[in-house]
């Protein structure tokens, strides 16, 4: 039988000092903000061949050197550059024309797109507010269900993997884009199945169990759960990681994110929202009641 108690004094602290990380990172990096937040130009030029990176720099670099240029396609014939410029007609143009002049692209198969200000404001409110709506939504749902002593513990180990997975992209300084928002709610979807499981082993052993000691019964239903947490979050990281190395530098931005969550998403369910409750349950549940009497 796994002690969960003594595993928590190792484990519990790990996400906030990944929260700290992230921190310093943001400190010393600043925020990279990507198109979708902060407003820029996206260039998509087919190709239909492959054009080399420094060869596309070359091309990229005359109007602004701090685009950055990925690939699109299974043969990477598409080139995306990204810039956090808003571009005008004339410096599309002058792109556009190289491409056409030194690697004959059809002109037609070029694509632009400018984000301004006003509306990369706009989605990152956005961003924000979705995630605070999922997060009242999980808290009235599991309260309904159970009480709100789970609904407050289950949301509080919510917050912590959200700051988690912002502090992951200050670590990694990756590009605070689209990607955040669907690692996001898609650990925070993650995180609360997982919590819910483990809460309702808790609820059935406390009807089978009702004179049972609260630590006694956090320690009994998390080892008779364990064991599809771990599984659960092993085939779920096999998942990501072959996503990792065959989606290339696109689809990276949003794998690292999920990798640490799904990670995170384990310790916070097994050992940040049941002992959360237990500290609830101690201070405002019947035994304390019948105490302060």
């Amino acid at each position: 039988m796994i002690n969960f108690n003594k595993l928590k004094k190792f484990f519990a602290p790990i996400p906030f000092i990944v929260i700290i990380a992230g921190i310093i990172g943001f400190c010393i990096n600043g925020f990279n903000y990507g198109i979708d937040f902060s407003g820029g130009t996206i260039m998509r030029i087919n190709a239909g061949q492959f054009i080399e990176e420094e060869k596309v720099y070359d091309i990229v670099k005359k109007v602004d050197s701090g685009a950055s240029v990925v690939y699109a396609g299974a043969n990477k014939e598409t080139v995306v550059i990204k810039s956090t410029l808003a571009l005008t007609n004339e410096q599309k143009n002058q792109i556009s024309r190289a491409f056409v002049d030194e690697y004959k692209v059809d002109r037609n198969n070029i694509e632009d797109t400018t984000t301004g200000p006003s509306i990369s404001r706009e989605i990152r409110q956005k961003a924000v507010i979705s995630i605070i709506i999922a997060s009242i939504l999980m808290l009235i749902y599991v309260t309904f269900r159970f009480e709100w002593k789970y609904g407050v513990a289950s949301v509080f180990a919510l917050i912590v993997d959200v700051l988690v997975i912002v502090a992951t992209y200050g670590i990694f300084n990756l590009q605070i884009d689209s990607s955040l928002i669907a690692a996001t709610l898609t650990i925070v979807g993650y995180s609360i199945n997982a919590t819910i499981v483990i809460f309702d082993r808790f609820r059935e052993n406390k009807r089978m169990y009702p004179r049972m000691e609260n630590a006694e019964l956090i320690e009994t239903s998390l080892n008779s759960t364990f064991r599809r947490t771990v599984l659960t979050t092993i085939t779920t990281l096999i998942a990501v990681v072959v996503l990792y190395i065959t989606g290339g530098h696109v689809i990276e931005a949003l794998c690292i994110p999920l990798l640490v969550g799904i990670v995170e998403g384990m310790i916070s369910s097994t050992f940040i929202a049941p002992y959360t409750w237990g500290l609830l349950e101690k201070n405002f549940g019947h035994g304390a009641k019948s105490k302060r009497a």
